[in-house]
């Protein structure tokens, strides 16, 4: 019986150790509403930011683009070419709006669009700054309407310079602190009635200026990885690891079974 729980326990312990990839939960998608890095070189944001898109690791965030982000840490690294793209070097890729404000770097960031996508795929964080929808190529595997996007180069109309935004309880325990008024904080926000059943998660909600669904919108977006994903209440495990730990069982069972059967035979 020893042998066959240790025939059991090195299934479960076999596909823990190759079933689920190192980077799986290392990579959140960021759609961010927002110039408070670029433009208002906002002290507390950046850091938190920053710290957010590492997720813990101790590889620098890459921002796409060329303005000097003052309060983020000191091991950043900027460049304007990604045909070097490497996730072995990077924890992070930023793609940040030309000249920080106010528009999206899509043109810029389809050039790359492969190697970004590599990147992301590979486990590597991504976020985009002053989202503002449209086909992203290879890079997103959804492709947001001007409808859905509210501000500045939005179809949805509302203020395109705010700063109602609201740091909720969600990205408070994430580590965000509530942003002081800069006069302008924000300049996109997200239709959550879009973005949710993609799986986004908000952390920071702006009616901006659409007073009649102040709640429906948000101007900081998340999606997947160990800090896009919602923190579930009690420790319950989330689907995706229901999922591994019914495989693990149903491995550990056909291991038993199989000992069993070589044990009667012998």
């Amino acid at each position: 019986m020893n042998r066959l729980f240790g025939s059991a326990i090195g299934a479960a312990l076999l596909l823990a150790a190759t079933g689920l990839p190192a980077t799986a939960s290392a990579k959140t998608l960021v759609l961010e509403g927002s110039d408070a890095t670029s433009y208002h070189q906002d002290t507390n944001y950046t850091s938190q930011l920053f710290g957010y898109l590492k997720e813990g690791s101790s590889k620098p965030v890459l921002v796409f683009g060329s303005v000097n982000l003052t309060h983020a840490p000191g091991d950043t690294v900027y460049t304007n070419d990604l045909s070097t793209l490497d996730f072995t070097t990077y924890s992070a890729v930023y793609i940040q709006s030309p000249g920080g404000c106010c528009d999206d770097n899509r043109t810029g960031a389809l050039t790359y669009q492969s190697e970004i996508a590599t990147f992301y795929a590979a486990g590597g964080s991504l976020a985009i700054q002053d989202y503002q929808g449209g086909d992203w190529g290879s890079i997103l595997s959804f492709n947001a309407p001007s409808s859905v996007i509210g501000g500045y180069g939005g179809g949805a109309g509302g203020a395109g310079c705010f700063d109602t935004e609201t740091f909720n309880a969600t990205g408070l325990a994430k580590g965000f602190t509530q942003p002081g008024s800069l006069g302008c904080w924000g300049h996109q926000a997200y239709a959550m009635s879009y973005f949710a059943p993609l799986g986004f998660i908000s952390l920071v909600d702006s009616n901006n200026g659409l007073g009649s669904k102040p709640s429906d919108y948000s101007s900081f977006l998340a999606l997947g990885g160990s800090l896009g994903t919602p923190v579930t209440p009690g420790g319950i495990p989330e689907p995706a690891t229901w999922a591994m730990m019914i495989v693990g069982f149903g491995l550990a069972g056909s291991a038993l079974r199989r000992r069993s059967a070589a044990l009667i035979a012998a």
